[in-house]
């Protein structure tokens, strides 16, 4: 069976259990699956593909420019629509019902957590389709660019990254699965020190697809505040530190990072690596962001593997933005 006739089935399936899916209580960051309201068909050709949308997801974005399809944007919430010039329809998380008629949209994407069925009702009665596509994990990314390619008109676009992330997924798992599990500490972007996080998160995800294993996995909390005395009990094997976008990964970030983590023994072996935000825990991103753990973690496993080289590849032939360095730094 051929990827068309793959994705046309999930499609189909997608379109049953959209309505489901719109009142399940999952948050942003962490929702796994692409879901499509009932009566919602997936476009096959150019001709069929969205030409007015509506946005309330950054990360949608990300892949409108990728795909040059930027221009079907009629209206968003607030820092969206400055960036677009188009309407402000709402917030990232409140639909604005009556802002997108006006805008003459064919769909909206927005979130499943924060669409009520009332507005979706009320949204198909105006001939408008709503779609959560929310790219906010990584393990779904694939599937959910694929569907977008679908939508939008750009299936061999899209096939350029879902190419790439299934190349890499599967190397990775084929690597990692009879290595000696490496233990980690991870710690996001927030500007409080010693905020690491659990198995709920994003953060996670990307250690665990890595083939490491998080030391606070199973804590209660997503994003539970040590401190520097519980990470040194805790002897985690590898630190990973992550930075948003706007960060300069060098010495002198590394240097002023360690130097909280004293007598914590990763730092002492040289097993600290700092990673950008967008290859760490995007939905785009994280298969980069994995390569970039597992290597720094098992060297000999992945000695062969140039993963500024691949990052560059998902940079130029996907993203179009240009490759502007590494997205990682370690010593």
């Amino acid at each position: 069976m051929n990827m068309k006739k793959i994705l046309s089935l999930l499609l189909a399936l997608v379109l049953v259990l959209g309505m489901t899916a719109c009142a399940a209580q999952n948050d942003p960051e962490t929702t796994p699956a692409a879901t499509v309201p009932e009566t919602t068909a997936p476009a096959e050709t150019e001709s069929a593909s969205l030409s007015k949308i509506v946005v309330y997801n950054s990360s949608l974005c990300t892949v409108l420019d990728a795909f040059g399809k930027t221009d079907t944007i009629v209206g968003a919430y607030g820092s969206l629509s400055e960036k677009y010039g188009v309407p402000e329809c709402g917030k990232w998380n409140e639909v604005d019902v009556e802002a997108v008629i006006a805008t003459g949209a064919e769909a909206i994407f927005g979130y499943a957590k924060y669409t009520t069925e009332e507005q979706i009702s009320k949204l198909k009665e105006a001939g408008i389709e709503c779609y959560f596509v929310e790219l906010s994990d990584a393990d779904t990314a694939a599937a959910e660019v694929a569907q977008l390619g679908e939508l939008f008109g750009c299936q061999e676009k899209a096939k350029v990254f879902v190419d790439l992330y299934e190349t890499y997924d599967a190397l990775l798992k084929e690597r990692l699965a009879n290595v000696e599990q490496l233990t980690v500490y991870v710690e996001g972007t927030a500007k409080e020190p010693f905020k690491t996080a659990n198995n709920t998160t994003a953060a996670h995800k990307l250690v665990a697809g890595a083939g490491l294993v998080n030391v606070y996995a199973d804590n209660e909390t997503a994003y539970p505040e040590r401190n520097l005395e519980a990470v040194i009990t805790a002897v985690p094997d590898v630190v990973v530190k992550l930075w948003g976008s706007s960060a300069v990964l060098d010495e002198t970030l590394y240097n002023e990072y360690v130097a909280g983590l004293a007598g914590v023994a990763a730092v002492d072996n040289g097993k600290v690596i700092m990673l950008n935000n967008e290859v760490g825990t995007t939905a785009i991103g994280s298969i980069i962001g994995r390569l970039y753990v597992a290597k720094f973690a098992y060297p000999d496993v992945f000695a062969d593997v140039d993963v500024d080289a691949i990052y560059e590849e998902l940079c130029e032939s996907f993203l179009g933005t240009g490759f502007s360095g590494s997205g990682a730094f370690a010593k």
